[in-house]
């Protein structure tokens, strides 16, 4: 097969200076699914993650005289986004490739009755979208490390479970919070859930709170419930959207796969940063003999908020 991919740099040029913000919308924002519970904060730099903190406020009327009562006090945590770069290259091979792959998804939607209209440069920045987007979500916003130094992805910022040991080091989650459990396996993982919902105090149980794990050990949640309760129906079919005696919701996360901590807190209290995303040489698209060479740049980091509002157990 002989492609003319001559005009490819240009049209993927033009294509990314008219869609930069778009691009990096779909890479850090659209189809993240922890985005479902997470809040996401526009900024650049640096973010405050802003806690009010106070004293009882509440007191008798039905006096005239004014009586203030209840000092306000705020707790900052500072939120970083940290840099992330794509450095790709393309060789005349890898363009004939994803151009044999976008022929197929035409054929694919003709056999349908469908027009597939999307143009191949935007297919194309598609390609890279989705696997970039794989490596954030499943390398770095969980269980990344920061570090500079490496090309890892795991290593362009901290995530949640590196933060969160992080808190746990510096004091910000106290031994209060922190249920000494064992690995969750399928005969233990009701006390080992249970164990980590006694620790939220009665005043927040209102409150909506989810538990986040991987799903794995959900899954040995539910297989425990089954065996616990009897092989009834009821009890083999039954799939539980919340902790056992709660409103606690399960948010099976796939981002903790491999990990055996478990988290409740509330949703409010989990931060997702992403930087303005509007620097118009945040993509680059570069030609090179028969090479087309694809740079993208942005900042983005996973971050909580308020310690105090972190009940987990004490496994990795």
């Amino acid at each position: 097969m002989v492609v003319d991919f001559t005009g490819l740099p240009d049209k993927l040029k033009a294509y990314s200076m008219a869609n930069n913000t778009a691009i990096l919308t779909q890479l850090m924002i659209d189809g993240l699914s922890f985005l479902n519970y997470a809040t996401l904060i526009i900024g650049n730099d640096e973010v405050p993650l802003m806690e009010m903190l106070t004293g009882e406020m509440l007191q008798p009327g039905g006096k005239d005289t004014f009586d203030p009562k209840g000092k306000f006090e705020f707790k900052t945590r500072i939120g970083k986004v940290r840099p992330c770069k794509v450095d790709l290259t393309f060789q005349q091979s890898d363009l004939i490739r994803i151009w044999k792959s976008y022929l197929g998804q035409i054929a694919k939607s003709a056999s349908k009755g469908d027009v597939y209209s999307i143009p191949f440069e935007q297919f194309f920045m598609s390609q890279i979208i989705s696997k970039v987007k794989e490596d954030l979500h499943l390398k770095a916003a969980f269980k990344g490390k920061h570090n500079p130094d490496s090309k890892a992805a795991a290593a362009v910022m901290n995530g949640y479970l590196t933060v969160l040991e992080s808190m746990i080091t510096n004091g910000e989650i106290t031994g209060a919070q922190i249920f000494a459990g064992e690995p969750v396996t399928s005969v233990n993982a009701i006390d080992q859930f249970k164990g980590v919902k006694k620790l939220v105090p009665d005043a927040y149980r209102n409150q909506t709170l989810i538990c986040l794990a991987a799903p794995s050990l959900i899954e040995s949640y539910f297989e425990d419930y089954q065996t616990t309760h009897g092989s009834l129906p009821y009890n083999t079919e039954y799939k539980k959207n919340t902790l056992e005696g709660s409103n606690i919701i399960f948010q099976p996360e796939v981002g903790m796969s491999g990990s055996n901590r478990i988290i409740i807190t509330p949703e409010k209290n989990i931060f997702w940063l992403a930087d303005t995303l509007a620097g118009m040489d945040s993509i680059i698209i570069e030609k090179e003999k028969r090479n087309i060479h694809v740079l993208m740049d942005f900042e983005c980091a996973s971050e909580f908020g308020t310690g105090g509002l972190i009940w987990t157990n004490d496994q990795q």
